[in-house]
């Protein structure tokens, strides 16, 4: 690996660390292309190739010994140059792991934390840890997928989020939360909920004024890690320290008014849909993020996922 780093820094190098997030509909299976022209498409908007991908919903792809993630390596490497090397996690509700996929040259693994490694400690599973080509001190991944319907089951998830990577200088933890944060509306997309099946409106929002009361998001998993937003200061209070990438950019460049967009498809949830897939960064991370490189993509031709690539790159 070629080194480019000076102590605990980065350096000037010309290439940043590029990271995209990508749920891939049922891993691609039902797709009647496949892997071949799904991955294809979803990153049809995407010219650098990025350093780090990590998947939502790799169904199958840990089968056959990894016949189909190791075909999604092969068609992204087609697509980028670098030759991906993947890990296919684990998730306990379903059979919809996350998976990483990372550039040998750039990344190397030096853990990765599964059912079979770290069988007495579900939550670290999905963890990897690498040492860069940009830090000295490693870098540790939490490839992440909350639970769609149970809002609880999430705020379990971010507060175990919080203690295993709070301490840890440079994390990212990045996937499906299936929740948005609280934030100004006039940025952030709100489901509107009347257009929704009444038992859907649990799945990601709820009641604050009871049964009878309006149904609004449900934003106090991503809250605990990133702040709760006061619409009277504008700003976060509370929180564990973690920005969104989106935000962080926002901030950077001097809060536009121009909305965030959605990151699942137009047609896809009843009433429209949020911003549920997110890049989480650690404090000294988010000071690095690039604004131009910082995107949610929509898709250019047909929809071949329910959800839109998120990415972002630090230097």
């Amino acid at each position: 690996m070629t080194r480019a780093v000076e102590g605990n820094h980065m350096t000037d190098s010309p290439t940043p660390f590029r990271l995209a997030l990508i749920n891939v509909q049922n891993g691609g299976l039902r797709h009647p292309g496949g892997l071949d022209q799904v991955l294809p498409e979803v990153f049809a908007t995407v010219e650098a190739a990025p350093s780090l991908i990590v998947v939502n919903e790799a169904r199958d792809w840990a089968k056959d010994g990894s016949r189909l993630g190791l075909r999604a390596a092969r068609v992204l490497s087609d697509r980028f140059g670098p030759r991906y090397q993947i890990r296919i996690g684990h998730l306990r509700r379903a059979p919809v792991p996350p998976a990483i996929l990372w550039d040998p040259d750039q990344l190397a693994l030096l853990r990765w934390d599964t059912p079979e490694t770290t069988p007495d400690n579900a939550n670290v599973w999905n963890r990897g840890v690498f040492q860069t080509s940009w830090w000295e001190d490693p870098l540790t991944i939490l490839a992440m997928h909350w639970h769609p319907w149970d809002r609880d089951e999430r705020m379990q998830a971010a507060r175990i989020a919080s203690g295993l990577l709070g301490p840890l200088h440079r994390a990212i933890l990045a996937g499906d939360c299936n929740c948005s944060p609280s934030g100004d509306r006039r940025l952030w997309p709100v489901t509107d909920f009347t257009q929704m099946p009444e038992h859907q409106c649990h799945h990601k929002g709820w009641q604050p004024d009871g049964p009878t009361g309006p149904w609004v998001p449900h934003t106090a998993p991503l809250d605990h890690l990133i702040g709760a937003w006061d619409p009277t200061t504008r700003t976060r209070v509370g929180g564990t320290g973690w920005s969104t990438a989106l935000e962080a950019v926002w901030e950077k460049l001097g809060r536009p008014n121009e909305p965030f967009p959605a990151t699942v498809n137009d047609n896809v949830d009843p009433g429209g849909g949020m911003t549920i897939d997110h890049i989480l960064l650690s404090p000294v991370l988010a000071k690095t993020v690039i604004p131009e490189e910082t995107l949610v993509h929509r898709p250019q031709g047909p929809m071949v996922t329910d959800h839109r690539l998120v990415t972002t790159a630090l230097r």
